[in-house]
């Protein structure tokens, strides 16, 4: 991207997109710029400007702290000054060095070392705009919190970052040796600075230099309040071991237990520090006081071996102090989502719409607040157990209203689950295939009984053959008194052969459904039982006429029993047979043409009940 930018001469300059426009100022050519620098490596740099004291911010035991105004950049600035001691002077020179060499946002930024109008050296210092971190211990009402905010949490807030400059100092050798809240500053914008580094000493050989070695440090310097055991008389001197134990104390003194030494003689705070005999309030919390005893431990080859472990072992209490919470409200829903899904158990109508949502509301309050306290803490068992809990109930649940997926989903992101759960979903699987198996087997066989189903096979099948029977009735009656049963016999083998010859040729027998089947061995029972009484009609010299009348007789009574059986719309053809019967009985010299027209309105009747169930058929597709 080129940003066109109008130059004083009307022409165009083009500016690429890292380039700071500057408005009036002209940019420098390479060449001025390398002679500025030239000319700045000749010689040494000079302040520009005076520092101006003010008034006095603090007194301590060796040094004043002054406020002042530095004119050259226009800001506040904070000023050390020794006491009146040649040593002091030294200290004061030692300490700026070093912390000007601790660059690190928990150290206090040094600008430099300026002199008095005495000639005495003086440090020149960030002035921060804020109060001593025990002034916030004392009084907890000065705490800059919001009306809901935690004050524990902020004071551990407080030591964490203290822990990280502390952590620093040791990653470059120095021990600082008086941690305590009155050399811990916390500024009105959230900073957390140590200060008063002027008792630091070196424990690294290759520590920074004009520091005193710990090795060689044989005076007993610090605050004894707070001092470890190993600075007190006769103990083996300070190491970074000892600063924990100060971080142990800053701790003891977050939980309200006051200095973590005691008050009074110094050999009765040595006493206590050599000891650890010393109370923890009633009300503090007991991970915390782990951590502090560990830290407080006489031996400091029991404390935590770096600034680091202190530290991260405060973050696991935060976050378990934060995530517990979320478990004590993750209870209350699966209680409350427990109670509901028991209740619903117990009921025998089935669940409504409303009374799931219900479910469904307490079990997601539940499994967010769970899943939410596991992700601050992912150490706490309680958060893991929570939503297996609240899992395993929703699967119960889903199980007893018969969604065994829905069930098996909510497992699904869960350890440890039961067995009985397990089985129990497993099972319900395996019944539910089963159910699936029989539904798909009784709506087969309805689809196979279904007059719908291979409606013009049938039809084709059934027309064919009451056109065989009215073809041998009007045969047996143009042939007159000169045929017999005989005759009949041979008309009902041959109409017995065309209806097989009509199942093989559209293989219904064997590729259709049971509707189809049954309606084959109808067919066939029908075919079969006429001729088997032709048959004995010869056998026993019956006359023709008495033959066709038990034959229609025979096959009224088939066709009421299918007219019963199968299908109601065979009633017009079973009629028509009960009357030929009536009438073949009446009128023996014109049973053949009886039968012959019985036989047509019963195939009239099949088409017309084929008819009626392709148009209802063809409707059911098109939906």
């Amino acid at each position: 991207m080129v940003v066109l930018v109008p130059g004083r001469s009307g022409s165009n300059d083009v500016v690429t997109p890292s380039r700071t426009l500057r408005g009036g100022r002209s940019r420098a050519r390479p060449e001025e710029q390398q002679r500025t620098a030239r000319e700045a490596l000749e010689g040494p740099l000079e302040w520009e400007g005076r520092i101006e004291p003010t008034g006095v911010l603090a007194t301590g035991g060796s040094s004043v702290i002054l406020d002042a105004r530095q004119d050259g950049l226009r800001r506040k600035v904070a000023v050390k000054v020794g006491s009146i001691e040649a040593s002091s002077d030294e200290l004061i020179r030692m300490e700026a060095s070093l912390t000007g060499r601790l660059e690190h946002p928990s150290v206090v930024p040094v600008h430099g070392l300026v002199r008095t109008r005495g000639g005495r050296p003086a440090m020149v210092m960030k002035r921060i705009d804020g109060a001593h971190w025990g002034r916030y211990l004392r009084d907890p009402g000065r705490i800059p919190l919001p009306d809901r905010a935690d004050p524990l949490d902020w004071h551990l807030g407080v030591l964490s970052r203290v822990c990280e400059g502390v952590a620093y100092a040791h990653s470059r050798g120095v021990v600082h040796r008086d941690l305590k809240p009155g050399n811990i500053m916390v500024g009105r914008f959230g900073e957390v600075l140590i200060i008063d580094w002027g008792i630091a000493v070196a424990v690294d050989t290759d520590g920074p230099t004009g520091l005193p070695h710990a090795a060689t440090e044989s005076t007993v310097i610090g605050t004894p309040a707070y001092m470890a055991p190993e600075c007190f008389p006769g103990g083996p001197g300070p190491a970074t071991a000892s600063d924990i134990y100060q971080l142990g104390g800053l701790l003891y003194r977050v939980l309200g237990g006051g200095f973590p030494n005691g008050e009074g003689p110094i050999h009765a705070q040595a006493l206590v520090a050599r000891t650890g005999d010393r109370p923890y309030p009633d009300d503090a919390p007991e991970g915390l006081v782990a951590i502090a005893r560990r830290a407080l431990d006489p031996d400091p080859r029991l404390r935590h071996p770096t600034v680091e472990s202190f530290q991260a072992a405060l973050a696991r209490f935060r976050k378990r102090r934060e995530a517990l919470p979320l478990v004590e409200d993750g209870r209350a829903c699966l209680e409350g989502l427990r109670a509901t899904a028991d209740a619903l158990a117990e009921g025998r109508e089935p669940i409504t719409a409303s009374q799931r949502a219900a479910v469904y509301r307490l079990y997601g309050e539940a499994w967010f607040a769970f899943r939410h306290a596991r992700r601050i803490d992912p150490d706490l068992q309680a958060a893991a157990d929570g939503m297996r809990d609240t899992a395993v109930l929703l699967a119960r649940a889903e199980l007893a209203a018969g969604h065994i997926e829905l069930a098996d989903v909510a497992l699904r992101n869960v350890d440890d689950v039961p067995s009985d759960i397990v089985e129990a979903v497993a099972r319900a699987r395996l019944a539910q295939a089963e159910r699936e198996e029989h539904l798909q087997q009784l709506l087969a066989e309805e689809h196979a009984n279904s007059p719908l189903v291979d409606i013009e096979t049938r039809i084709a099948m059934l027309v064919a053959v009451c056109l065989a029977w009215v073809g041998e009735g009007l045969m047996l009656g143009a042939a007159g008194a000169s045929v017999g049963a005989r005759e009949l016999a041979a008309g009902e083998a041959l109409t017995l052969a065309l209806g097989v010859a009509l199942m093989l040729g559209l293989r219904t027998a064997s590729s259709r459904g049971g509707f189809t089947r049954r309606a084959v061995v109808y067919v066939s029972l029908i075919l079969g039982s006429r001729l088997l009484l032709a048959v004995c009609a010869m056998l026993v010299g019956m006359s023709l006429s008495a033959a066709l009348v038990a034959t229609a007789v025979l096959t009224s009574l088939i066709v009421v029993v299918g007219a019963l059986t199968m299908n109601r719309a065979m009633w017009p053809g079973a009629v028509g047979f009960i009357l030929a019967s009536i009438s073949s009985a009446l009128r023996p010299d014109d049973a053949p043409w009886i039968l012959a027209a019985a036989s047509g309105l019963l195939g009239l009747n099949f088409v017309r009940n084929g008819l009626a169930f392709r148009r209802q058929r063809d409707a059911r597709r098109q939906d």
